[in-house]
């Protein structure tokens, strides 16, 4: 389960393809693939997909599975078939419904932020509108997020509708920051992206939860035993709970290695305690740019 949290951590599937009639970018399915594959080492990760119907309607199920040494999960997709759409034959019209759907399992299984996609653009002839001025296409970042001074950034009111939805779960301050890590990843918050998180709330907690093995109403608050003098990098560590303490160390590996021999130990220790079974990551992790904003109200 270790590698699956580090890759969520990780990855960066960049919005790098352009749709002019709709003026969006977007991440193809193949984009992912390009991403994931240089993380996944020896891990196992699959794609199949069904044909099912609901309803008298025929629906492409795609179901993404990933596995590691003896640990698995997988996530599921529904995308309906159009009984026709225009330019497009019976074999087209399957493999962007397909399409769609794996890009959305992928999008569950490994926590990348939802956005428009070409195979749901509209097809129809545009209508013929009088010429106004032409508007540049976003700027976007090097890694394929928009780029700040061209969105909105989070409101207020967004921000204060996740503190109250997080706090019905029961998570404590280290734990919102947590989760708000790996919903938004390492890059600033804008108001399109809040809205996703909280339109998608209960499905990405599922997902959050379930991938860092936290049980919000189960798990006691740690108390901390250690009888060592307390220093500044104890206190970063010490009372973090599962969540929180993982997204700590992968953020700080390179600084841990730095400590002191008996902190190090201390915090392989408490490693151990909360991920039996996963290997400590060691491998320094490069800095990335930018802050995450402040969950505290």
């Amino acid at each position: 389960m270790g590698s699956l949290i580090e890759i969520q951590a990780k990855l960066k599937a960049p919005k790098n393809q352009y749709n002019k009639f709709g003026k969006y970018n977007f991440r193809s399915c193949e984009d992912i693939f390009e991403a994931v594959k240089p993380l996944l080492g020896d891990s196992l990760l699959t794609l199949s997909d069904d044909i099912v119907e609901v309803g008298g309607r025929v629906y492409v199920k795609a179901t993404a599975i990933f596995a590691d040494e003896g640990f698995h999960t997988q996530t599921t997709a529904y995308a309906r078939e159009p009984a026709e759409r225009k330019g497009m034959d019976a074999s087209q019209i399957t493999g962007t419904a397909s399409s769609y759907a794996r890009k959305t399992a992928l999008g569950g299984l490994f926590l990348i932020d939802d956005t428009k996609d070409v195979d749901t653009m509209d097809n129809r002839e545009p209508k013929v509108e009088p010429k106004r001025r032409s508007v540049a296409p976003p700027k976007v970042s090097p890694t394929g997020d928009v780029a700040p001074d061209s969105i909105n950034k989070i409101t207020e009111a967004q921000r204060k509708t996740l503190i109250t939805l997080m706090e019905e779960k029961g998570l404590l301050k280290a734990e919102q920051k947590a989760f708000f890590d790996y919903v938004i990843g390492a890059v600033e918050c804008s108001s399109v992206r809040a809205n996703h998180f909280i339109r998608n709330f209960e499905t990405l907690f599922e997902g959050w939860s379930a991938t860092v093995k936290l049980l919000v109403e189960d798990t006691p608050t740690e108390e901390t035993t250690s009888t060592e003098e307390d220093t500044p990098e104890r206190a970063e560590f010490a009372n973090l709970k599962v969540a929180g303490f993982a997204t700590w160390v992968f953020k700080n590996k390179g600084r841990i290695a730095l400590f002191a021999p008996e902190v190090q130990a201390e915090i392989q220790d408490k490693w151990a305690r909360l991920y039996p079974g996963n290997p400590f990551p060691t491998q320094p992790e490069r800095t990335q740019e930018g802050e995450q904003p402040e969950m505290d109200t």
